[in-house]
């Protein structure tokens, strides 16, 4: 995949993350996930005590994601509104942070919540598509701007992406609402698993032109 910035609306564009700008991408996957299930099963606290924790995961998580897969943004009036994290064929898993970063997210976490994340790497890893393909790790729009078509547009950018490679793309969601957002480009449920008593959706899309290929439909922005 190419580096590339594309303006979606006067007010909109949608670049890769750079180093400087890590600390907004922190944030609003921060509070992106902070009131998903399968986020307050494994943190066991309030939307508030999860954003917390959530910020000392992807401070840690998302200098090895720019260096191994591809994160992108998307900024909104100079703010940036949503971020997109993806990993290419034979990348999956992320090679593991730093030591440093790794204690500094577990003790900032907490133990148990560190534990905790362990079981579900591991729980959707042994589920994890086998056949190369990308993979969607994380699409977090803050919650001032949902609903907004970011989310569209960071899907839309990855999509053409992925398709310019003819690869087919996989993804998770513990939400039944974004079973419908993912299927409106074309993902179709493959599996459901549960993680920690929260239902997950494994998601799949055949590559560009395969036979399994599915019509797209409207997705919900």
């Amino acid at each position: 995949m190419t580096s590339r910035s594309a303006r979606i609306a006067p007010d909109v564009f949608i670049d890769d993350l750079q180093r400087e700008t890590l600390p907004e991408a922190v944030r609003v996957l921060a509070t992106a996930f902070r009131a998903n299930p399968l986020n307050r099963a494994v943190i066991q606290a309030s939307p508030e005590a999860c954003e917390r924790a959530n910020r000392f995961s992807m401070q840690a998580l998302l200098p090895v994601a720019i260096r191994h897969g591809r994160v992108r943004v998307a900024v909104r009036a100079e703010a940036m509104a949503g971020v997109a994290v993806s990993v290419g064929p034979g990348r999956f898993p992320l090679p593991a942070p730093p030591w440093i970063p790794r204690w500094r997210a577990a003790f900032g976490q907490g133990l148990r919540v560190s534990a905790r994340w362990g079981e579900v790497f591991d729980a959707l890893s042994a589920a994890h598509a086998i056949e190369p393909h990308w993979y969607l790790a994380s699409l977090g729009v803050e919650p001032g701007s949902q609903r907004t078509g970011i989310g569209s547009a960071l899907m839309e950018d990855w999509i053409r992406s992925v398709d310019s490679e003819g690869m087919p793309a996989y993804l998770e969601t513990d939400s039944a609402a974004n079973v419908r957002f993912y299927e409106g480009f074309g993902f179709r449920v493959r599996r459901e698993v549960e993680v920690l008593g929260i239902p997950i959706w494994l998601l799949w899309r055949a590559a560009e032109g395969s036979p399994g290929r599915a019509a797209r439909g409207p997705g919900v922005q």
